[in-house]
C-alpha cells in the first residue's frame, strides 16, 4: 500500500501525536508499505524533513502551507496514495 500520512505534528518534536505518527510510520514501512509524509514549506517544518529523510528515509512532501487542502490533493496524486 502507498499510506499518506497527514499530521500537524511529528517527530522530532515531542509529544503523544508526534509519537503515535512516528511509530506508525516505522510499523507500515516494517511492513513492507510506502509511506510519504506532507508538511508546509515553512522554515519551521525544516527539521522534520530533514529528520523524515535522513533518519527514517520516508519521503516528504512540502507544499504551501496556506492551502492545506490543494498540498494534500497535490501528494497523493503526486506519490498515487491508495490509503
Amino acid at each position: 500500500m502507498r499510506i499518506l500520512m497527514t499530521t500537524p505534528y511529528f517527530s522530532p518534536s515531542l509529544g503523544g501525536m508526534e509519537t503515535v505518527a512516528e511509530c506508525l510510520a516505522n510499523e507500515f514501512v516494517a511492513l513492507g508499505h510506502e509511506v510519504v509524509v506532507a508538511t508546509s514549506t515553512a522554515t519551521r517544518d525544516d527539521a522534520l524533513h530533514d529528520y523524515l529523510t535522513g533518519a527514517l528515509r520516508v519521503p516528504v512532501y512540502r507544499g504551501s502551507e496556506l492551502d492545506v487542502l490543494e498540498r494534500f490533493y497535490h501528494v497523493a496524486a503526486w506519490f498515487q496514495a491508495t490509503t
